[in-house]
């Protein structure tokens, strides 16, 4: 019975890697030996790999992860006696990206060295190790090598235990061109150069020994790029941005920002960066903003760049912020490590928080409190509305699951109820806790679980945070709280799951806490007095007696919650913001807009549309940027639903004129006056304008274009997205006259520009056109593809263009992109979001159909279909009384 048993031990342990996306953990990989060499003129790259594992446990077999590799060579030595383990066979398991290294005899318990060299291609696109180009002063096309890992694509450049549980040391080689313009960089600094190896024309540069770091922080480049530095108070560490020579002189606000926000953030954790160096490198090509490799932070140009004389101040938001993103990485995902994905949200979700506390200390005068509302809050607020949403911590476990859960509930959902969390517990309290947990961590893996003991600990308050946020965590959704108000002046809330269309509920997934929360119920009075009380699970209801005249209930909006009120306390609002719009804070007044216009919009007739379109009406004495940003997003949204309605749609533009004449007329097309949030207001009223028909506006934007095309000035980078969109003439000569521009443009920011008047046209044929010289790599580069498709597809004329083409074409984006791909996977859903109409729907039902594989595109085909159900429900529910309301109040 005993050989019975071992018998099928054997068996069933000898298959495991054919069910089971997870490499064993009782084989734990401790160190890397680790040589690349890149043909720098040629599509491929050679390496070897030595990794010292520890076995805990008899096995006949090992896995390592590989996917696009060729392995040429596979021998397991053993530690203890330096003799090779006898071998049955290895060999590839693509179904789960394993390499499966098969022993005669079972190993047992002990130190191992799998040894392996392999051969990878370069060209295979712009993740894993790849190469990239971009044109130099003198026109010449250079050539560059780098990587970008995360999530699981090191597999892609070396075999490796690609798993963030692993966590290893590495001393990798790179081999690059013996020419000195020619530099090696990795996470680590050089410790030893050695000229002519492995041949005459070659160099072979070794880094020093890493920290302990999971797979997806490796990093490494070969490139002709020059660098600029700076010292860091306080700070051991050499600090340095490497960019092409063209970039040079772009990138001293880049460094700016990068050594004050790293100083802040040592000073907020209460530790210090420990890796010896710290640089940050602009990349040609990449398929996300960044990515905080540790000691080597990579960017897409965009995110990098900055000049002055023709960046945007949108483009300095960007580089600011992402920046203080993966800055904050460092510490939070770095130096601590989610233990698996499902945990995601502690990587992302605290980077999007404390950025801003990043932002904040470096760009002083920027209103970020209210910028994270309406950049970050707001849009996901929206997604966590509907049935095809998730839990912060979810189940994930093959590559799509796993590419796809890098979504707006992690990062924004999860920076949202930190955001509330600091708040309920008191910013030192927080920091104490935050703090604690990246010291008690360091160079380990965590669970949620670990980041709610430590913040429990060190709650003075005595919070039970694994109670509290429990309910955030690990179910989808939020509450609303429906306030009512009784002639004792005491005020009754209730709180309720919040959906857009609840009907869709039906089907759901059922939750552990029924759908209910924690709720930290805040709120402040006409007398400033502010206070906080809680809704628990259990409760049916609580009550806050206040004489006030009024109260706003989720200070700031600081709470994941929406609120509503009965209709005579709307009225209030709607009064006190046009008689005394000072008296609310800029995001209270943001909250408030937001909060009626999603009420609204729900299929529950929780409130009318009237109340936030006669809540907006004060907008024409506002001059804060982040209400204003709040109501055009919905603004847009209206105008987008009801392009077809024209009676609608001409009140909408009528009644939208008539909020911003005062404000276009005050602010005017001088960009040179004013602070950086004056500057954006400035710029979002113009775009508002120009969209609704503005015949100033549009005169303005067409004259900016034909002087710049016939006696070549520019338009300023404020406001030149702008001139392309709504002032190219919709003529071929025009839009020819663009393309060359396009296709000569070296700036990646400028590029970006052009392409969205490219996209602008109202000519069929030219964007059909458009979008098959997209095809070409030359033409527009492989990471912009999804964005034009986009920016097409927001254009009335182009929206059904691409969606022919989406469906015609899929084989094709399927074959260059692969299913993995979470951009391709995302854009299905942007493509349909302005579709209303039942053909619609039953045209992206059927393409699903007939296309069943959506792989990390899977959740985003269920928000394609929730939303355009609702745009159907929202145009048939409320379309009479928009027509009403625009009766009664636009003339």
């Amino acid at each position: 019975m005993w050989l019975f048993w071992k018998i099928l031990s054997a068996m069933t342990l000898s298959k495991s890697w054919e069910t089971n996306y997870r490499i064993p953990s009782d084989t734990y990989p401790l160190h890397y030996d680790l040589y690349l060499h890149p043909d720098m003129n040629g599509t491929t790259f050679e390496g070897r790999v030595s990794i010292s594992i520890d076995v805990r446990a008899p096995r006949d077999f090992l896995v390592t992860h590989i996917n696009f590799l060729n392995i040429t060579s596979t021998e397991l030595i053993s530690d203890d006696n330096g003799e090779k383990v006898s071998l049955e066979s290895s060999f590839e398991y693509k179904p789960n990206e394993f390499w499966v290294v098969k022993t005669n005899e079972m190993i047992q318990p002990g130190k191992y060295r799998l040894n392996l060299e392999f051969i990878g291609r370069l060209d295979n696109g712009i993740i894993g190790f790849y190469r990239s180009s971009y044109i130099d002063e003198k026109g010449i096309k250079r050539t560059m090598v780098s990587s970008k890992f995360q999530p699981t694509y090191a597999r892609r450049a070396f075999p490796c235990f690609d798993e963030p549980s692993f966590k290893s040391t590495y001393t990798i080689t790179v081999v690059k061109p013996k020419e000195e313009s020619y530099i090696a960089l990795s996470n680590m600094p050089v410790s030893e150069i050695k000229e002519g190896y492995p041949s005459s024309e070659m160099t072979e540069v070794k880094f020093e020994k890493s920290v302990p770091m999971v797979t997806y922080l490796v990093v490494f480049m070969v490139s002709e790029y020059e660098y600029m530095e700076k010292a860091v108070e306080g700070f051991d560490t050499r600090f340095r941005v490497y960019g092409s020579e063209l970039q040079m002189d772009k990138l001293e606000y880049a460094l700016n920002v990068g050594v004050h926000v790293v100083a802040y953030y040592q000073s907020y954790f209460g530790l210090k960066f420990p890796l010896p160096k710290l640089d940050m490198a602009a990349i040609p090509e990449y398929s996300s903003g960044a990515t905080e490799h540790w000691g080597l932070i990579t960017y897409r140009e965009t995110a990098l760049i900055f000049d002055n004389k023709t960046s945007s101040a949108d483009n300095r938001e960007r580089v600011a912020n992402v920046i203080a993103h993966e800055l904050a990485h460092q510490w939070f995902g770095n130096l601590v490590t989610v233990a698996w994905w499902n945990d995601l949200w502690l990587n992302e979700g605290f980077a999007s928080y404390i950025q801003y506390k990043g932002l904040k200390s470096y760009e002083s005068d920027w209103d970020t409190d209210s910028k994270f509302l309406t950049d970050t809050m707001h849009s996901v607020l929206k997604l966590d509305a509907t049935t095809a949403s998730h839990p912060i911590v979810v189940k994930v476990d093959n590559p799509d699951q796993i590419t796809a859960v890098f979504d707006a509930i992690s990062y924004n959902k999860g920076s949202s109820v930190i955001r509330m969390m600091e708040n309920f517990m008191g910013p030192e309290d927080f920091r104490k806790g935050i703090s604690n947990f990246l010291k008690k961590y360091s160079y380990k893996t965590v669970v949620t679980q670990n980041l709610f003991d430590e913040l429990t600990s060190a709650s003075s308050l005595g919070l039970d945070i694994t109670k509290i946020m429990s309910t955030w965590t690990m179910q989808k959704g939020y509450p609303v709280l429906t306030v009512t108000k009784s002639a004792n002046n005491t005020y009754k809330i209730v709180q309720e799951r919040f959906l857009q269309n609840p009907d869709a509920a039906v089907n759901d997934t059922p939750s552990d806490f029924d759908y209910k929360w924690e709720v930290p119920v805040t709120y402040v009075d006409s007398n400033g007095k502010k206070d906080q009380s809680w809704i628990h699970v259990e409760d049916s209801h609580i009550e806050i007696n206040s004489s006030a005249e009024w109260v706003k209930f989720n200070v700031e909006q600081r709470g994941y919650y929406r609120v509503n009120y009965s209709p005579d306390v709307w009225q209030q609002f709607i009064d006190l913001l046009i008689k005394s719009p000072s008296i609310l804070s800029v995001s209270d007044k943001t909250g408030l807009i937001n909060d009626a216009f999603s009420l609204a919009k729900s299929t529950a007739d929780r409130l009318s549309m009237k109340v936030p379109l006669s809540l907006i009406r004060y907008l024409n004495i506002e001059r804060s940027l982040a209400p204003w940003e709040a109501a055009i997003n919905e603004l847009y949204f209206l105008n987008s639903i009801f392009q077809n309605v024209n009676d609608i749609k001409e009140g909408l533009f009528s009644f939208e004129k008539s909020l911003i004449q005062d404000l276009y007329a005050d602010l005017g097309w001088n960009d040179g006056s004013g602070t950086h949030d004056v500057k954006q207001l400035r710029k979002r009223v113009i775009a508002l304008a120009c969209r609704i028909g503005h015949q100033d506006c549009l005169s303005t934007a067409k004259k900016q274009f034909l002087d710049w095309k016939d006696s070549g000035k520019e338009p300023v980078p404020n406001f030149k997205a702008i001139v392309c969109r709504y002032g190219l003439p919709h003529d071929d000569e025009s839009w020819n006259w663009l393309l060359e521009l396009y296709k000569a443009e070296k700036n990646a920011q400028r590029r970006a520009v052009l392409e969205v008047g490219l996209s602008s046209s109202k000519n069929p044929e030219i964007l059909r056109k458009f979008i098959q010289m997209a095809k070409d790599e030359e033409i527009v580069r492989r990471q912009d593809y999804f964005t034009l498709l986009s920016v097409i597809s927001r254009n009335v004329v182009g929206e059904s263009i691409v969606w022919d083409f989406l469906r015609n074409e899929w084989e094709y984006l399927v074959d260059r992109f692969t299913l993995n791909d979470r951009l391709f996977g995302r854009f299905i859903s942007t493509a349909t979001s302005g579709f209303s109409s039942q053909e619609r729907l039953q045209e992206m039902k059927d393409f699903f159909a007939k296309y069943p594989e959506a792989g990390a595109g899977e959740n985003y085909r269920k928000i394609a279909i929730e939303t355009v159900e609702n745009n159907m429900q929202f145009i048939e529910k409320h379309s009479e009384t928009i027509r009403s309301w625009l009766g009664e109040n636009v003339i």
